[in-house]
């Protein structure tokens, strides 16, 4: 594998630091590549990404989208994906709308193809269940127990943590209580 260093690709970082009142360790993070584009920006408090979180593709275009909070995990501080996530394709249409509470994903996800039609619907239910919508067809139901339902579709590949991506081929699975 051909590092970026060897590639001619210098990638560099902006920082902006500080400690505030409260002895915390603040800072504000740029990246660019060496034709000067930023590919990302967030901040970090204590080294736990917190706040807004910008990716860019090399052309610019926006790549993901998100928020990441501060939750107390064993008495340490833990940086968790938490509100909507927004992913892109490299043309500038949504990729994904995900959304997620303390680190977990929840409720309803979507997912669309490179021309921002719909392709795929993912439901998390208040119980736990799971369950996709492909063509407004629902597949791959996991019910509170974590027992498989109905028809299921296996992925090649997947996305954003989804099973909604393309590249699939279909299976049955029913689970009998």
């Amino acid at each position: 594998m051909v590092s970026n260093l060897e590639k001619g690709i210098l990638l560099y970082k902006f920082c902006s630091e500080f400690i505030d009142s409260l002895n915390n360790y603040c800072i504000n993070i740029k990246n660019f590549n060496d034709n000067g584009n930023l590919f990302g920006e967030y901040n970090e408090l204590n080294h736990n990404k917190i706040g807004s979180e910008i990716l860019y593709y090399e052309n610019g275009q926006h790549k993901r989208i998100g928020h990441y909070n501060l939750i107390q995990n064993n008495g340490k501080s833990e940086s968790v994906k938490d509100g909507i996530f927004v992913s892109f394709h490299q043309n500038g249409a949504i990729k994904a709308k995900v959304e997620f509470l303390k680190g977990k994903e929840i409720g309803k996800s979507y997912f669309y193809d490179e021309s921002g039609i719909l392709k795929c619907v993912k439901v998390i239910g208040e119980f736990g269940e799971e369950f996709n919508i492909i063509n407004s067809d629902t597949v791959n139901f996991t019910d509170k127990f974590g027992h498989k339902q109905g028809k299921w579709i296996s992925f090649s590949r997947f996305t954003v943590g989804s099973d909604c991506d393309a590249g699939y081929s279909e299976l049955k699975f029913m689970s009998i209580f």
